[in-house]
């Protein structure tokens, strides 16, 4: 078995750990980020996971964003066998 991120070969002295993220196995050198994983705490993860979960955190909505606040009158109905008619048409 190798590493998920960098390829390198298991051995005695390169640890096989799981990524508390995705479950991957990666070496202890690729497991650099560490993050705060919903349900889990503060750990180490791999790449792909701290990307994850910081675009997560950067995209998590805000009340003062306007486009997000969802307290508003609800939305008028589509018809959309209208609409499907209208992009058969056209």
């Amino acid at each position: 078995m190798s590493c998920n991120t960098c390829q390198v070969k298991f051995s005695f002295f390169t640890k096989d750990i799981g990524c508390p993220g995705c479950g991957y196995s990666c070496c202890s050198k690729c497991l650099k980020y560490k993050c705060d994983i919903p349900n889990v705490g503060k750990k180490k993860v791999c790449g792909r996971c701290n990307n994850k979960l910081n675009k997560m955190n950067e995209s998590s909505p805000t009340d003062d964003h306007p486009m997000l606040n969802t307290n508003k009158e609800p939305l008028a109905p589509i018809d959309v066998t209208m609409k499907y008619e209208i992009l058969i048409f056209y």
